[in-house]
């Protein structure tokens, strides 16, 4: 078998541990408790509440129960593979879990914790396994009904056109708990990525048939090769990709280094990449908020040749004036009325008012 065919091969089998994870139908806690506000009685909470009702495993080590539900000590007593593990354990145990499941065949796993100078362990542990994480907060498939999260969130998500990767785990919960109108298909806190990346996930969710917009919040290029093609492939289907990065001043770089121990993109990097492929690129998480809304309406330059532009319809004069401007500054054209348009909007209209493009009522 050539070298291409077994790289083919083995893209494929990812693929599919990946999707196995992402749309779980058994999953396993480790590390689950009732103990009232622990990280494992939420974690078993969320899982819990899963919208698709996946088979839900629970294992402690010193528990035979929880919450009512059957306990058993260790991955080994689960009679067959799992598609997802929730991993609510410390650092010291992390890689042994790590490597019982993936010798075990199961699919994916999310680490929770820091895995402080553990990565390369980790990585070597899941052996091909899909790994959320590590310092991540895990990630909520709201389209396929999976919460993996352990932390509480909104409970029910309405199923949105949004699919974010974010490498923070507070913009992650941050996003989940706005009052703006964001709704999604997916949502990945992807931490660390000792094993999968931001490319991974978002090839994932161009794949999904909710998906119209996708949001990327970054501290550091990996995988850049795949993050070119799931750019490429989201340029071809005109999907629009929003990214906001961090870590572009001295002082921001050095905090990325020392938050994940990556180092922080280079902001010419980051720009050359997007300008290649059509990114929008925000400054900051209101910006970011904005764009999504907006995107998330769902309309979309026409591709026939008979869009010019776009239309704006204000209630005073200065606003007008303020949009023109703003207008003018990024290079946004106004679209030009029609006759008839301009005929029906007259009758409407208060004396001294022109039936023009951006239109002031």
């Amino acid at each position: 078998m050539s070298v291409s065919a077994v790289s083919t091969r083995e893209s494929a089998a990812s693929r599919a541990r990946l999707a196995s994870m992402l749309e779980a139908r058994s999953v396993a806690i480790v590390g689950a408790s009732d103990r009232p506000d622990s990280f494992g009685l939420r974690l078993t909470t969320e899982a819990l509440r899963s919208p698709s009702a996946p088979t839900v495993h629970l294992v402690h080590p010193q528990r035979r129960e929880v919450l009512g539900l059957p306990c058993v000590p260790s991955l080994a007593d689960l009679p067959e593979p799992v598609d997802l593990v929730l991993l609510g354990v410390p650092d010291s145990a992390l890689v042994d879990q790590v490597a019982l499941a993936s010798e075990r065949g199961d699919a994916g796993a999310v680490v929770f914790g820091t895995a402080s100078g553990l990565g390369p362990e980790v990585a070597a542990a899941a052996d091909g396994m899909a790994v959320c994480g590590g310092g991540c907060m895990g990630f909520v498939n709201v389209a396929r009904g999976v919460r993996a999260i352990g932390y509480l969130e909104r409970h029910p998500l309405p199923t949105g056109p949004i699919a974010m990767v974010t490498h923070s785990g507070s913009v992650f919960s941050a996003i989940l708990r706005t009052h703006r109108r964001l709704d999604f298909s997916l949502i990945v806190s992807s931490g660390q990525e000792l094993v999968t990346t931001a490319a991974d996930y978002l090839d994932y969710a161009l794949d999904m048939e909710e998906t119209r917009v996708l949001a990327l919040l970054l501290e550091t290029l990996r995988d850049v090769p795949h993050l070119r093609d799931g750019l490429a492939k989201a340029a071809e289907r005109d999907v629009p990709v929003v990214a906001l990065t961090v870590g572009g001043s001295p002082t921001g770089r050095a905090l990325v280094d020392a938050h994940s121990g990556a180092v922080a993109g280079d902001d010419a990097a980051w720009e050359a990449l997007f300008d290649a492929y059509g990114v929008h690129r925000v400054d900051d998480l209101g910006e970011l908020a904005d764009s999504l809304e907006t995107f998330a309406i769902g309309r979309r330059v026409r591709r026939d040749g008979r869009s010019r532009g776009v239309a704006t319809l204000h209630d005073s004069g200065a606003e007008r004036a303020l949009v023109a401007d703003v207008a003018e500054r990024l290079d946004v054209p106004f679209a030009p009325l029609a006759p008839e348009t301009r005929a029906a909007l007259e009758d409407w209209l208060e004396p001294g008012l022109t039936a023009t493009n951006p239109l002031d009522v």
